[in-house]
């Protein structure tokens, strides 16, 4: 489920594209085709669920990608570039999220007040007009019947046509408009049929919503101006379409002799108006009747628009399919106001906005020694030869579901805090970073398996690193270095036989393995990047081949980013090959 900054953010993005296209093709597509937009952009904007896609526009932005990484860390924390970036604004201000809230949702009111005052306003003044009972209004009253009672009225009060009412609807007409037929009447008249028809009044009320949610992303008052235009040249259209390509010019002609003259604000209400008068006029001139090939064209550009802007990238296919991390004890961290970055809290409710983490005086860490010492009894003596399926639902309960609320919290707490600054010399380090890690991740995927229906197999992250040294009068001096991001799927077969001990035997010997085949190659063959991952990729499936038992399985790698720079070549430190002493530096991305 997405939150508000989400939802204005991808929505703005949708609107973006749409006004870039009604830019360039407005005069090419059907109208309806941006009213289709509009709605898409209008869900995007008032509901808070999210369509994965790998068409999504968010998938190839993985530069924001928010991960907690650390050595042989299951790091299933990823978000999409734009809603990863919400996730870190929501949970650096969670600490100010009632005044923020109040600040939202008082301009919020303000917004739906004026739209509603100046809506009540206009009522006021149409209830003082009568009822048009002209012969030839009550004849065409007659060949347009409706399921809904409508009206027809006209008022002193008003300069230009409009239309007012959803479920009992009047179109009203200026007393100054000839009302005993003629051809500008029947104009008037079916233009405003066609807004009653379509229930526009329902549309600007949606529209008027998305503003006041999102009063404080201009990108929602943009479409609310240039939604309510091709509403109006949607209608135009229509009537030059009943009345044929001769009518252009006339009906061209009631426009301009209808221009509005008002000045206050009638957001519920359409109608003549004359606001993008030119671009109304431009429409009608160069309507045509829309073909096949029209209608194909605007269904094309409605579905690539959706799928690319309105989707959202998908999930991997071993994250939760509720949009949670796969590390039940992270997830909750990052709700409760912690931003994580290479392993370090950044920003947190607790330090409050300053990005400055504090570290406990008596540790020098950012946990404390009850914190520590709290998470160190999760390590009970005999963990080892636990099934899986007793140590994961122990370890899950302890983190997720204690009896006592109070302690599970401070607990999860504690977890969060000595995860992200243990020392991975630390002696406690293997069993959190490694072991408690794997077990939240198992017990999270399989719950979502099992609500999905879908298999799901658990994936563990890794990471591999080499530093090439050398003596230089007995100082030790970097000459380069290579470091490669993994990460591995795999399967429980048997989760009642399968122990922690063999679960995290299996783990590790990928993870050994992957970091021994980097220190075995020669430095100068680590600058082949497409060779080295290629290798990288094959020994990683040889390893986890080779792991597998009959109780837990491999079941497929992926080889992340590869870096690297190296600072000499044929050995010469400094010189290149042609002799110009310039030093040689290579980055392998």
């Amino acid at each position: 489920m997405l939150n508000l900054v989400e939802m204005s953010v991808t929505g703005g993005i949708l609107i973006a594209a749409v006004v870039i296209l009604r830019a360039v093709a407005g005069h090419r597509l059907p109208r309806q085709t941006f009213l289709a937009l509009w709605g898409v952009a209008l869900v995007r904007l008032l509901l808070p669920f999210s369509l994965p896609a790998p068409t999504s526009v968010y998938r190839g932005l993985d530069a924001l990608e928010i991960t907690v990484r650390r050595a042989g860390v299951a790091s299933n924390v990823q978000a999409s570039p734009v809603t990863g970036a919400a996730a870190e604004t929501a949970a650096g201000t969670s600490a100010g999220t009632p005044v923020l809230l109040l600040a939202w949702g008082g301009v919020a009111l303000a917004v739906a007040a004026f739209f509603v005052l100046a809506h009540l306003r206009g009522r006021r003044e149409y209830r003082t007009s009568l009822p048009a009972g002209e012969p030839f209004i009550q004849a065409w009253l007659a060949e347009h019947p409706m399921r809904r009672p409508l009206q027809v009225r006209y008022s002193d009060r008003i300069d230009t046509p409009l239309t007012y009412g959803m479920f009992r609807p009047v179109i009203l007409l200026p007393k100054s408009l000839d009302r005993n037929g003629g051809e500008r009447l029947s104009f008037v008249l079916a233009h405003e049929l066609v807004h009653v028809r379509r229930w526009d009044a329902l549309s600007k009320c949606f529209l008027c919503a998305a503003v006041c949610v999102h009063w404080f992303n201009p990108l929602v008052w943009v479409m609310l101006l240039l939604a309510g235009r091709d509403l109006e040249v949607s209608c135009d259209q229509k009537v030059v379409q009943m009345y044929g390509r001769t009518a252009r010019g006339p009906y061209a002609r009631t426009l301009l002799e209808l221009e509005s003259r008002r000045t206050r604000l009638l957001p519920l209400t359409s109608g003549f108006s004359k606001n993008a008068l030119e671009e109304r006029i431009g429409a009608i001139m160069k309507s045509k009747n829309i073909g096949v090939l029209g209608l194909v064209a605007a269904v094309v550009v409605v579905t690539v628009v959706t799928a690319v802007f309105a989707t959202t990238a998908p999930r991997d296919d071993h994250e939760p399919a509720d949009g949670s991390p796969g590390v039940a004890g992270i997830d909750q961290a990052l709700n409760a106001g912690i931003v994580y970055k290479d392993g370090v809290v950044f920003q947190s409710a607790e330090y409050g906005l300053s990005g400055e983490p504090k570290r406990d005086p008596e540790t020098g860490r950012y946990y404390t020694k009850a914190q520590y010492e709290l998470i160190a009894n999760l390590k009970t003596e005999g963990y080892e030869d636990l099934s899986i399926a007793e140590f994961n639902r122990t370890i899950y309960a302890a983190l997720n579901d204690g009896t006592d609320e109070q302690e599970t919290m401070a607990l999860l707490h504690a977890y969060d805090m000595v995860l992200t600054d243990l020392p991975q010399e630390d002696p406690l380090a293997p069993f959190l970073l490694n072991t408690v890690q794997a077990s939240l991740a198992e017990y999270q995927d399989r719950l979502n398996e099992v609500y999905s229906g879908k298999q799901r197999d658990s994936s563990f992250t890794g990471h591999a690193e080499r530093n090439e040294t050398a003596d230089v009068f007995g100082d030790t001096v970097s000459v380069g270095w290579a470091q490669v991001d993994y990460s591995f799927s795999y399967r429980i077969l048997d989760q009642d036989n399968l122990t922690v001990q063999e679960r995290d035997a299996f783990l590790q010997a990928i993870l050994d393995g992957m970091q021994a085949w980097l220190d075995g190659q020669e430095a100068k063959s680590l600058t082949d990047q497409k060779a080295v991952e290629k290798a990288l990729s094959e020994e990683l499936d040889r390893l986890g081949k080779a792991a597998s038992t009959a109780e837990i399985a491999y079941t497929k790698g992926n080889i992340g980013d590869y870096y690297g720079e190296l600072y000499y070549e044929g050995g010469s430190y400094g010189i290149r090959e042609d002799g110009t002493g310039a030093v040689t530096q290579g980055a392998w991305s």
